[in-house]
């Protein structure tokens, strides 16, 4: 990830932390067309994912609480199953810091 995207990821989960969960801008494509939903695949682990509803791009935080605005309605099953399974074949993930803490 170059310099300008890990920027732009950090702006858009800014936005997410705001509450600002959808018509975020996508760095990809140039359309606000991103938006921002939860997981928590085990106890205690959040991730957010930030996806494109035009080119497909998409962010993948993990946090280190829940986030502020996690809610059932913005939780993704679908999601939560991916990270589950990322868990699984990456248990170093559990013992690492998360990246941003929310």
């Amino acid at each position: 990830m170059s310099q300008s995207e890990r920027m732009h990821a950090a702006e858009i989960l800014k936005l997410v932390e705001a509450g600002q969960l959808d018509d975020l801008p996508c760095a990809k494509c140039g359309g606000g067309t991103m938006s921002g939903w939860f997981t928590n695949p085990v106890a205690g682990r959040y991730f957010i994912w930030i996806l494109c509803g035009t080119c497909g791009g998409h962010l993948h935080a993990n946090c280190n609480e829940r986030p502020t605005h996690f809610s059932e309605e913005r939780r993704s099953k679908e999601y939560e199953a991916m990270d589950r399974e990322i868990i699984a074949t990456s248990p170093q993930l559990m013992r690492r810091k998360p990246d941003k803490e929310l």
